[in-house]
């Protein structure tokens, strides 16, 4: 299983950089941001309670645009603790597009697909050789698909650093979840807030 996930990150994002070899693509901002996750799927109450806390890290890598539209690679590692859960290692790869107006405010969403580490809260237990034994406890491998939406501003526009603020909306499906019982997987949503620093020009 884990072989197979992995194989398709790497096909995906290999596609992505083959695309990217005709256009100019390289780092361009770093970004940090507190997140909020929730098993829950989308709705119009952006936060939920209660806060199950986070924090995330990226980059942003573009390669392909116009003048004020633009599609970028947003590589991102982030860490979630959801109290009667789990807590969970996400390494995803959106690829977004986005379109920024002349007053520096900029929208945008897209899809991504990443590697999903979970280690449950609760002690667990594997069934073999006709017995219930306790888990290792090293975690689970799985497949996360995500897809949402950001906005953005940006601030010191005329210096060589500009900084962005956001607010992200983030709709992910956690897969295979516990398909032997009947759930083959699990939504969740996550809101974040953060920044991003054009540290590359």
């Amino acid at each position: 299983m884990l072989r197979c996930l992995l194989t398709c990150i790497f096909c995906f994002v290999f596609s992505v950089l083959s695309t990217a070899q005709q256009q100019s693509f390289r780092l361009q901002s770093l970004s940090f941001s507190f997140m909020n996750e929730n098993v829950a799927f989308p709705s119009i109450k952006l936060f939920e309670n209660p806060v199950h806390p986070g924090v995330a890290i990226g980059a942003v890598f573009p390669f392909a645009g116009k003048e004020h539209s633009l599609f970028s690679l947003h590589p991102e590692l982030s860490y979630y603790f959801h109290k009667q859960h789990e807590n969970a290692l996400l390494l995803n790869f959106p690829v977004k597009y986005h379109y920024r107006f002349n007053f520096g405010m900029a929208i945008g969403g897209g899809i991504g697909i990443g590697y999903l580490h979970t280690f449950s809260n609760q002690q667990e237990y594997k069934f073999a050789n006709g017995a219930y034994t306790q888990s290792n406890g090293i975690g689970k491998p799985q497949f996360a698909v995500t897809t949402g939406l950001d906005l953005s501003y940006k601030f010191f526009k005329e210096k060589k650093h500009p900084m962005d603020l956001f607010v992200a909306y983030t709709f992910m499906v956690q897969l295979p979840y516990a398909a032997p019982i009947g759930i083959p997987l699990l939504p969740h949503t996550i809101f974040q807030i953060g920044t991003s620093w054009y540290l590359f020009p």
